[in-house]
């Protein structure tokens, strides 16, 4: 299990910052999608609103981990995941809806994946170094 810095949750959280999740399919192959927005409910979960999943749905039922990346400008992270869950509370998928509403979506289920590690992808010093 790792955590999330005060950094890349701030990142995750922008609606600017560019997020894919990507999974492995059927025949092994990965598997992405673009993001409309991402949530960070603990510091050592992600959330993501489920909205039109049905392949990706389909992966993560046959095989738990995922992996999302995320980044904006020089700032790019790898997150290592295990689907842990759904979640229909109220004020998750509330939050959820939040930023979904600003792109003309919504979900009544939220997603939610355990980080289990973090890697730096950005022009750093650290580029390719498992962070967390």
């Amino acid at each position: 299990m790792a955590k999330l810095t005060p950094v890349l949750v701030d990142l995750i959280r922008r609606p600017d910052t560019n997020k894919v999740m990507s999974t492995i399919s059927e025949d092994g192959m990965p598997h992405t999608i673009v993001c409309g927005t991402l949530t960070v409910p603990e510091e050592d979960v992600i959330a993501v609103g489920r909205v039109w999943l049905n392949r990706t749905g389909r992966n993560i039922q046959r095989d738990p981990r995922a992996e999302f990346f995320v980044w904006s400008g020089k700032y790019a992270y790898s997150i290592l995941c295990e689907f842990i869950g759904n979640s229909a509370d109220e004020k998750e998928v509330e939050k959820m809806n939040e930023g979904l509403d600003k792109i003309g979506l919504g979900t009544s289920t939220v997603w939610k994946f355990r980080v289990l590690a973090v890697y730096d992808e950005g022009i750093s010093d650290t580029m390719g170094e498992r962070i967390s």
